[in-house]
């Protein structure tokens, strides 16, 4: 049995700033409850027992756990240099912006306490004064040099993205606990008639 609360929002008529809403939801349950939580964004498919989650309630060492998804090294086929390159600048921009890895934001287990709340707070603080998509300004300030924020890596398995055209049978594999549909990017140029 998974416990769960829905926080409605309002819908901002922009895109980005209807993820950055994501930010002060978490603020609030943390507030709100006691325990740690689990973030799902809301066309997220649970696929299977999500164990790990078990594990990390007895878990002090960490303050987010988070995907980060480390973009594909690029590699010349057959095709040809032109080809090689038109499928791959986007991850090759995305590799050096973000040599980490790139903060996936769809399942973040949080846990409760003062220094996630922190963390937290300055997220809601930077979302209401750049305007940028939530999980670029989350990256921002857990990759900041003088961060001390213990964010570590959630196995891909917990926040598997639906390939597009792709149907949810796709992930149910065996391998993946949490499926993400993404369906807001299919209204992104739309959203504001709404």
């Amino acid at each position: 049995k998974v416990d769960y609360k829905f926080y409605p929002i309002v819908n901002l008529k922009d895109w980005v700033k209807n993820t950055q809403q994501k930010a002060a939801v978490i603020h609030e349950a943390l507030d709100e409850f006691e325990c740690d939580l689990v973030w799902l964004d809301a066309d997220a498919v649970i696929l299977k027992k999500l164990e790990l989650f078990d594990k990390l309630a007895n878990d002090n060492d960490f303050h987010l756990y988070i995907h980060r998804a480390y973009h594909l090294p690029l590699k010349i086929d057959n095709d040809g240099l032109l080809s090689f390159i038109r499928r791959n600048i986007s991850n090759f921009l995305k590799r050096r912006k973000h040599p980490k890895g790139e903060v996936i934001s769809n399942s973040i287990y949080i846990k409760n306490c003062a220094k996630t709340k922190e963390l937290v707070s300055k997220w809601v603080a930077l979302n209401e004064h750049k305007i940028e998509w939530d999980q670029r300004n989350l990256q921002e300030i857990i990759d900041a040099g003088d961060s001390d924020y213990v964010v570590k890596q959630l196995p891909k398995e917990y926040a598997r993205i639906l390939p597009k055209g792709n149907q949810l049978e796709t992930l149910n594999d065996g391998n993946n606990y949490i499926g993400q549909k993404q369906a807001s990017r299919s209204y992104r140029k739309t959203i504001h008639n709404f």
